[in-house]
C-alpha cells in the first residue's frame, strides 16, 4: 500500500453553486472596482451568476423562476439587497 503522502486524491466536487439577480448585473449600485472584485472572486469560487433571474417561488427542494422553470437545490441562501 502506498504511504498516505503519496496517494492521489480526487478533486473535490461540490453541486453547482448559482447567484441568482433580478437585476441586469450584480452589484450595480457600486462602483467599478468593487464590481470587478465581486465578480472575480465569485468565479474564483465558481459560483454562476444568473442575472434577470425572476424567482416566482421557493419549493421545499427545488427554486422556481421564470426563466428557467424548476431548478432543484441542496440548501437555498436568501438574501435582499446589495
Amino acid at each position: 500500500m502506498a504511504p498516505l503522502h503519496s496517494r492521489r486524491r480526487r478533486p473535490h466536487r461540490h453541486p453547482p453553486t448559482y447567484r441568482h439577480d433580478v437585476a441586469c448585473n450584480i452589484l450595480s449600485a457600486f462602483d467599478a472596482s468593487l464590481y470587478e472584485y465581486g465578480l472575480a472572486s465569485l468565479t474564483k469560487h465558481e459560483v454562476e451568476i444568473k442575472t434577470d433571474s425572476h424567482i416566482t417561488s421557493l419549493e421545499k427542494d427545488r427554486l422556481c423562476t421564470k426563466e428557467d422553470g424548476k431548478i432543484p437545490f441542496g440548501m437555498p441562501i436568501w438574501n435582499y439587497g446589495e
